[in-house]
């Protein structure tokens, strides 16, 4: 009974940590990106980089100046460098525009299950907790009217799209941008796999359940005997068929 009850111990622990915020916006914040540009003079695939360069104050608000470098070659009609202001304010991230002098919204971290997360009817469909390069997120994962592939967040990183960052731009052609990698003071901390990683729930059974025999699902939850399925015993995973 002690070792299950510290076992639970841990796993709470964890997802209690997990529950603090983890801000995006933090200097020396490095995101290696690749945009993917069609139906242009010159398509293909072009790497950037867009940093975290330095804190900004304008008025009476603080932004962080936010820069977008192509490290390569360059998409035509598109600067090599760009700049622009951001900030974040209760788990929101906003960018600001000039000369507009206006903020647009461009993650929300606060919404939850069934939520409207964009203009266009993004619907928060599942939210839950990943482990990756030793630290615990929260992730979001969104369901788009029309696209057939879901879209994550992932708080303290981002979008697996641009997720906004990037200010629009008229353009003749189609482009996408998407995150391969996030660093943190020259530091790996993010990849892309981490975007479509499975739950901590997962992980911590996986990590920290103790060898005693004893029988969870995938939810992490103890369960009387072995059943149908996918089932967690002596921290491995085994399926069972009916």
């Amino acid at each position: 009974m002690r070792i299950i009850l510290l076992t639970l111990f841990v796993l709470f622990a964890r997802v209690a940590e997990a529950q603090d915020y983890l801000p995006m916006l933090t200097d020396g914040k490095e995101w290696h990106c690749m945009e993917d540009v069609k139906y242009s003079l010159r398509d293909g695939k072009f790497p950037l980089t867009i940093k975290v360069v330095k804190d900004t104050i304008v008025g009476n608000q603080t932004y962080k100046l936010i820069c977008k470098e192509y490290t390569d070659s360059v998409p035509d009609v598109i600067s090599r460098q760009n700049c622009w202001l951001a900030y974040e304010c209760d788990s929101k991230i906003y960018r600001y525009d000039l000369p507009e002098k206006n903020s647009v919204l461009l993650l929300d971290f606060s919404l939850r299950k069934g939520d409207i997360a964009t203009e266009v009817g993004a619907v928060v469909a599942e939210e839950d907790t990943i482990y990756c390069y030793g630290q615990y997120r929260r992730r979001l994962r969104l369901s788009i009217p029309n696209r057939e592939e879901d879209v994550y967040w992932v708080e303290g990183i981002g979008s697996n799209t641009d997720g906004g960052l990037i200010p629009q731009q008229v353009m003749s052609y189609v482009h996408e941008a998407h995150i391969v990698a996030c660093y943190e003071n020259g530091k790996l901390v993010f990849d892309e796999n981490c975007f479509t990683s499975k739950t901590a729930a997962i992980d911590g059974v996986l990590m920290d359940a103790e060898q005693n025999g004893k029988v969870y699902d995938l939810s992490g939850r103890m369960v009387s005997g072995k059943r149908n399925g996918v089932y967690i015993q002596n921290g491995r995973k085994y399926v069972s068929q009916p």
